[in-house]
């Protein structure tokens, strides 16, 4: 069909579907009212061009005409909004783990297969003048796990949940401050303290209000955010004077090309849980953790840079609470070689706890990362207790294809202290006198973009234990391996 058909088409679409519920909303029956008439016109012109033999000039008379009186839009669209877009996405990844370590096998004897699914639906509306919102919704699920439709299942590995739902308001306070509230995702930086962690099934989200201001001089955004991550005893009839919730509150702050070459960002988190837990030395206490630090990422001709440094300080559960951590990573590019090869190295630390009965935590808190790119796609370290060693090659042999290469050699910081996972939990606890060598472990992705709407990657990662795994329980060497695929629509 061709352009102005179609358009023509959409205007008698919007004046005949128009529904009687808008009747009483004066904005809208007035746009009802001026498009019904832009119809009439249309058809009217349409009848005198043709009176007069216009013959194949009358797409061209239509299409300016149009041009000229454009109709009301076609697609969604809801009573009280300008315009709402639909998007979303299909997610299927299979992976068979051999022997991977986690917190609920630290033996690492486990072998699995397993499919997931996840689908996700997304709408956007734009309500007003620079008031906006959003509503994501997402079911995961592995398969099998609901043998059948008419038996579904609602679990932790599985089922329907809100992913985002917020509404978003421009300099809704006079002062140039955007605003949003309600459940969104706050990712941050390279996400090794706030992230989304899309890895995951589900991913990650807060209930939070979020104050965006952006300094057009120097650049500098500055976010500044409060969430509840946890709610306790809501449901209770008379609560407890203290009511032991988790509380996120944060500062973000960007600004682009402050150093030479380099962004720098640089943050202030507290973390806050008022629940009583016992720490190291049988006491009883809540735990409140500041987080302060600065990261700086930049890049020049084939050089590329980057490093991140934090602080710890406050109270884990009673006891007190003194960490840190870094990273630092290069690259270089050679954009004029076959393949573009890229190389690069890294380095991760976080301190460890040197006794874990003394009354003192040492151990750096991972918070709310996404780790799982971060030091191995194996998943077996977190920015805790670690030390790790990264060479990295990346290729890409075609238009749309690429290839990435690691070799990391992981350490704990500290024997005393226990080997953790990625999501922050102990897989196994430390031993006087064991090795500090975790162990090394290579990995390698290939990703293919057939179009810009999917990505297919398959990938594959080998762990080969260490000195502290032998020493600590034994074991063995892991391996794991995936396909996944993704659709955009």
């Amino acid at each position: 069909m061709r352009s102005w058909a179609w358009a023509a088409a959409c205007g008698l679409a919007a004046a005949a579907g128009a529904s009687p519920a808008f009747a009483g909303d004066e904005e809208m029956k007035k746009e009802l009212e001026e498009t019904r008439a832009q119809v009439r016109r249309l058809t009217q012109r349409v009848e005198e061009l043709e009176g007069r033999g216009a013959g194949g000039d009358l797409g061209k008379a239509v299409e300016k005409y149009l041009q000229e009186h454009p109709p009301a839009a076609c697609g969604v669209t809801t009573p009280f909004s300008k315009s709402i877009r639909i998007s979303g996405h299909v997610l299927f990844w299979w992976e068979r783990l051999d022997g991977v370590y986690r917190t609920g096998d630290p033996a690492g004897e486990d072998v699995n297969e397993v499919g997931w699914l996840r689908v996700s639906l997304q709408a956007d509306a734009d309500i007003a003048k620079d008031l906006r919102a959003r509503v994501e919704i997402r079911d995961a699920r592995a398969s099998g796990q609901e043998p059948a439709t008419n038996g579904q299942l609602q679990t932790a590995t599985g089922g329907t949940d809100l992913k985002q739902g917020w509404f978003e308001a421009d300099d809704l306070f006079g002062c140039g401050t955007r605003t949003r509230v309600g459940r969104q995702v706050l990712s941050y930086g390279d996400q090794r303290l706030l992230g989304e962690l899309d890895w995951h099934t589900y991913g990650r989200s807060f209930d939070a209000a979020l104050f965006s201001h952006l300094f057009e001089g120097p650049g500098t955004k500055v976010d500044l955010f409060a969430a509840r991550v946890v709610e306790r005893n809501f449901a209770l009839a008379a609560p407890p004077p203290d009511n032991d919730d988790r509380t996120l509150l944060g500062l973000y702050t960007v600004t682009p090309k402050a150093l030479h070459h380099s962004d720098l960002d640089a943050y202030l988190l507290l973390v806050k849980d008022n629940l009583e837990t016992a720490g190291e030395a049988g006491g009883m206490g809540n735990t409140t953790i500041w987080t302060g630090g600065t990261r700086i990422v930049g890049a020049r001709n084939a050089l590329d840079w980057g490093t991140e440094w934090a602080i710890q300080r406050g109270e884990l559960s009673g006891d007190r609470l003194s960490a840190w951590a870094g990273h630092a990573r290069a690259g270089y590019t050679m954009a004029d070689t076959g393949w573009t090869p890229r190389l690069g190295v890294e380095w991760d630390m976080a301190t460890g706890d040197d006794d874990p009965a003394d009354g003192d935590r040492e151990s750096f808190q991972t918070l709310f990362p996404t780790n799982h790119d971060k030091y191995g796609i194996l998943d077996v370290a977190a920015w805790q207790n670690l030390q790790a060693w990264r060479a990295s090659v990346g290729l890409h042999p075609a238009k749309n294809w690429s290839i990435d290469a690691d070799w990391w050699r992981l350490y704990v910081e500290d024997g005393d202290d226990a080997w953790y996972g990625a999501n922050g939990v102990p897989i196994r606890g430390g031993a006087p006198g064991a090795s500090k060598y975790l162990g090394s472990e290579a990995d390698l992705v290939l990703s293919w973009r057939p179009n810009e709407r999917m990505k297919v990657a398959v990938g594959g990662a080998q762990f080969f234990d260490g000195g502290f795994v032998r020493d600590t329980g034994g074991g063995n060497d892991s391996f794991w391996f995936y396909i996944r695929v993704q659709v955009w629509f």
